[in-house]
């Protein structure tokens, strides 16, 4: 598990999401079948490369066998946590990149105090009653 955890700080590469992708389709369960734009991005993929494809996809094989050998449960962490990395890492197109914006910035709130109005109101009708 400690592959997938962002604190790693590793940028994976196409052929690391290659694998992924490749891994996922020889898995005949509906869960894990890939979305349209998924498919588009093993299809672009494989052509990048078509010289490395074999071996591509020897490695997914041996990844996929190693995977069967754990028992279902660990599996299935497994499986959560290599799809949200890869949600993370390579998102649906139009949704923002985490891993190349940062966050803090992007939604920096503005610094006033949001409860300047109410307080200015409540003076108001605490003086309204003194008067």
């Amino acid at each position: 598990t400690p592959y997938f955890w962002p604190s790693n700080c590793w940028e994976p590469e196409n052929t690391d999401y290659a694998v992924y992708l490749c891994k996922r389709t020889m898995q005949n369960k509906t869960r894990l079948e890939l979305v349209d734009y998924e498919a588009e991005n093993l299809a672009r993929l494989q052509k990048m490369f078509s010289r490395k494809w074999e071996f591509i996809f020897m490695q997914a094989e041996a990844q996929a066998k190693v995977d069967k050998k754990r028992d279902k449960f660990e599996r299935k962490v497994l499986d959560s946590q290599e799809r949200a990395f890869w949600d993370v890492h390579r998102p649906i197109p139009g949704c923002v990149n985490t891993t190349e914006i940062d966050l803090k910035k992007a939604f920096k709130v503005n610094e006033a105090p949001r409860h300047t109005k109410w307080n200015s109101g409540f003076e108001d009708i605490a003086q309204g009653l003194r008067d």
